[in-house]
């Protein structure tokens, strides 16, 4: 016991070196917007408070010593940070990114981005906030978001007739960052670079899919297995092993037969099953660290692991309840970091991209008991187009859905025999194949 506790360690030292060297790999961006250093050409409005070169406080590791600060009035009036005429950028094959960090989450309405020419006569608007109770977005963190250009992630269009989206991204030449709080008071947003990241169309030009499950339902190895088997996919299972032998769960067998006969990568989701289902952000930090290390050794104790290579399964990581960090909470994010090459959110209001731009907090396209087959098809469509790495999240598979985590069999029967049928122009792949392909 000792000496795998040892060796469960030792995965995740390895695991926080690489997941580091990842991130300051991608931290070289091929094409950078501005960095706000010396003589940037930004300029902000009136109200409330700001610090155009803001020496103390930036992203760490990417190579700049200073920041641009905003702080909105606290009224419910906008502040903006503008830069005209900033040069002339081709972003026909690139998705935008931001390197920012947002305080005082509560008081804001919203903080978005847009690009365009002709002193903003064409642009568009890209929300970075979302609607979902799990927030991507969280108090005091430094990150880097990448989006791409999905219609569904555009909040705000404006083109002269006859300009396309198409046309405008050939020839960017302003910018414009907006942040608007509730009038509850002022909200603050720090942000150190805009840049951008090439497409993957050369390895994946119409995006790739990756399957996921959470939390060990029986009816994942009932249905899901026997579907996705027919198709020669394998998924990505976030395991709670307390829930293992138990009423409508896997047995410990069907799990190992899952990584066995159809290639599953097995990953954490938790040990606890109470931890899980309150959320491990109401436990102090001292709990989580040890329940993700207990799920990470009785795994590997029980035949799964990390892969020849060290860069599957175990270092592999899912949020219980989608929660990774709240004001006055236990900080999961920060401890996940830690532990694991990557970790999973529930959030979708962006999709995510590849190569990730956080994988500590992996987007998704989020399968809740109300989707129809044809709506998550639409979406993966929109997603194939706009070269998206489609991570697709699912629970329960029922003959009719009684709660939001469940989902017909019938409907994931349809879902998949799309996606089995695209694999020629779409591949799926486990999430470990994909982040083990960034470094």
């Amino acid at each position: 016991m000792r000496k795998k506790y040892f060796l469960c360690i030792c995965f995740t030292l390895v695991s926080q070196v690489w997941a580091q060297n990842v991130a300051a790999i991608y931290a070289e961006d091929e094409l950078i917007l501005t960095s706000f250093g010396q003589g940037h050409p930004f300029k902000v409005s009136a109200g409330g408070t700001h610090n155009l070169r803001d020496r103390k406080d930036y992203y760490p590791d990417i190579g700049v010593t200073e920041s641009v600060f905003i702080q909105s009035a606290g009224n419910g009036t906008s502040k903006t940070l503008r830069g005209l005429d900033i040069g002339d950028f081709d972003l026909s094959t690139k998705m935008l990114k931001l390197w920012f960090k947002l305080e005082e989450v509560q008081n804001i309405k919203d903080v978005s981005i847009s690009v365009g020419n002709e002193k903003l006569q064409n642009f568009v608007t890209f929300s970075l906030l979302g609607n979902q109770g799990q927030k991507w977005l969280t108090e005091g963190d430094w990150v880097p978001l990448a989006f791409s250009w999905n219609p569904s992630a555009i909040s705000k269009k404006k083109l002269q007739p006859g300009t396309t989206i198409e046309d405008l991204r050939k020839n960017i030449t302003d910018v414009q960052i907006r942040l608007v709080d509730k009038g509850t008071g002022p909200a603050s947003l720090h942000i150190s670079r805009i840049s951008a990241m090439e497409e993957p169309r050369t390895k994946y030009p119409n995006g790739l899919i990756s399957l996921t499950f959470d939390d060990n339902w029986a009816s994942q190895y009932l249905y899901a297995k026997p579907k996705l088997d027919q198709y020669h996919m394998a998924a990505t299972a976030y395991v709670i092993t307390g829930f293992l032998g138990t009423p409508n769960y896997m047995t410990l067998a069907q799990l190992q037969d899952l990584q066995a006969s159809s290639k599953w990568e097995i990953a954490c989701h938790a040990f606890d099953p109470v931890m899980h289902l309150t959320g491990y952000n109401k436990y102090p930090a001292e709990a989580v660290e040890k329940d993700m290390l207990k799920v990470k050794t009785w795994l590997s104790e029980h035949g799964f692991g990390f892969g020849a290579d060290g860069k599957h399964g175990l270092a592999h990581f899912a949020y219980p309840k989608g929660e990774f960090k709240r004001a006055g909470e236990t900080d999961v994010l920060a401890i996940a970091r830690k532990h694991f090459i990557s970790a999973r959110t529930i959030n979708e209001k962006h999709r995510e991209v590849w190569p990730a731009a956080d994988l500590h907090k992996l987007r998704v396209l989020y399968i809740t008991g109300p989707k129809t087959p044809e709506a998550v098809i639409a979406e993966i469509e929109r997603g194939k187009k706009a070269g998206e790495w489609m991570i697709l999240v699912l629970h329960d598979l029922v003959e009719e859905h009684q709660r939001n985590d469940q989902w017909e069999i019938s409907k994931f029967n349809q879902l998949m025999d799309y996606i089995g049928t695209q694999q020629g122009e779409t591949p799926v792949r486990v999430v470990g194949d994909v982040i083990s392909e960034m470094d």
